[in-house]
């Protein structure tokens, strides 16, 4: 915390690093996982996000554009962030990973990420991926996968997950010079196995 002086007033201006999470499809900060998460980052200070959803469940499904929720996540980040670390599982990595090409972060953490850009969401049949709208699924089949503009990116995925998933962390690892981290045991959950491998990253 420092202060400014400004007309005669003191000002407190807070300096305290923030967190921010994005959530899985379905998935709250209140979930066991994240409460988790939340305890480990303990030297932060978290920033809940308003995501707009058609439901407080859902981070994606809802009438608007993929590239209008990421703008109206962005618009919530507050300026500067390069002390801040932002922390993304599965549908929320993905939006972590959009964010990631756009605002420098101290910390950057891709999580289980959703394999549903470009040719991965044209891979899947319609009815695979129909919880996404109809717009959202044809734009998102357009957009591509891009150089993120942070250095301090970790990405991991479970030993036990979809083999597109995989896949895709490894490349985005791959074109950004930096590792992919394999979780043995670990499925698609922010269970035991995955919070033992992620507590030595975290501070």
């Amino acid at each position: 915390m420092t202060s400014s002086v400004l007309a005669g007033y003191t000002m407190k201006i807070n300096t305290n690093p923030k967190l921010y999470i994005l959530p899985g499809w379905g998935h709250r900060l209140s979930d066991p996982g994240y409460k988790k998460i939340i305890a480990l980052f303990n030297k932060y200070e978290l920033k809940p996000l308003r995501i707009s959803t058609r439901n407080r469940k859902y981070s994606l499904g809802s009438p608007k554009s993929f590239k209008e929720i990421i703008n109206s996540i962005q618009k919530q980040i507050a300026q500067p962030s390069d002390h801040d670390i932002i922390f993304g599982f599965s549908i929320g990595a993905l939006e972590v990973h959009e964010l990631a090409r756009r605002i420098p972060f101290r910390k950057v953490f891709i999580c289980s990420i959703s394999p549903t850009l470009g040719e991965d969401m044209r891979s899947y049949k319609r009815e695979e991926v129909r919880d996404f709208s109809p717009l959202q699924h044809h734009e998102m089949s357009k957009i591509e996968y891009g150089k993120l503009i942070n250095k301090n990116v970790y990405i991991f995925y479970g030993s036990k997950e979809s083999d597109i998933l995989k896949l895709r962390s490894r490349q985005i690892a791959k074109e950004n010079h930096i590792k992919a981290i394999e979780i043995k045991a670990a499925d698609h959950e922010l269970d035991g196995a995955y919070l033992r491998r992620l507590r030595s990253y975290l501070n």
